[in-house]
């Protein structure tokens, strides 16, 4: 008997139980690998560079009424500035199209509200390129607004999932990681499910050319060869001063 105790581990033959030592060494390994939530990575650079958006009550996409008596303004130069943002929609990042979008936003209501001020003129307010961003986002139900956020989200996650598919041991051997694989699959699916969707078949679908379709299906490399300051210029045309 007392051999047998001499076997035991210390802390064992001093009273402790043996459920005991089994706790004592699964903690003594390696440590569990420990997961935190992240935000896909092109919403944690609009967070990060263009700050937090306006309230929704203040955003100048959801509450500006161009049909109110008091606002004097250029329907034809906030036609061009919804032309070059249709142009771009598709060619451009979240936090680069929110940064141009408002720059040409900008000089508009500048221009807008430099015009003969009134006591019942409404000037125009303020529009942030993280607003804009968030408007585009989650403040509509537009069809072909939100298939194009969704591609974005998408494409994004299949990005992800690709770094994690390949899996390889202290041997190089290398084998596929078969959950990473499944969530690849479902997430090509996805993509183009979201893609084989006919617009005119969705609620709230109304074909305005809110987004220039030939400007995101190019090739390879866009054929455009054009910066969205030239379409800008191009749409301006007889209103812009030169010399």
């Amino acid at each position: 008997m007392s051999f047998l105790r001499s076997l035991r581990p210390p802390s064992v033959a001093s009273g402790e139980s043996d459920e005991d030592v089994r706790s004592v060494a699964s903690s003594s390994g390696p440590p569990k690998d420990v997961w935190k939530l992240e935000e896909v990575e092109s919403r944690k650079r609009v967070r990060e560079e263009l700050g937090d958006p306006q309230q929704r009550k203040e955003c100048f996409g959801c509450v500006y009424d161009l049909s109110t008596e008091g606002v004097h303004i250029s329907r034809e130069d906030f036609r061009q500035l919804c032309l070059v943002a249709s142009k771009c929609i598709g060619q451009m990042s979240l936090e680069a199209y929110g940064k141009e979008i408002a720059r040409l936003y900008e000089e508009f209501r500048e221009k807008t509200n430099s015009k003969g001020l009134h006591e019942d003129r409404d000037p125009l307010p303020p529009w942030s390129a993280a607003s804009i961003v968030e408007h585009m986002c989650h403040h509509n139900v537009d069809p072909e607004i939100q298939t194009w956020v969704r591609l974005i989200e998408i494409q994004e996650m299949i990005a992800i999932t690709m770094t994690s598919i390949v899996e390889y041991n202290q041997h190089g051997q290398k084998r596929i990681n078969d959950k990473a694989a499944a969530t690849y699959e479902r997430l090509v699916k996805t993509w183009y499910f979201v893609s084989s969707r006919q617009l005119d078949k969705h609620f709230a679908f109304r074909k305005n050319a809110k987004i220039d379709v030939d400007s995101i299906n190019q090739p390879i490399v866009t054929q455009n060869q054009k910066s969205i300051i030239d379409y800008y210029v191009e749409a301006q045309g007889p209103y812009i001063r030169r010399g």
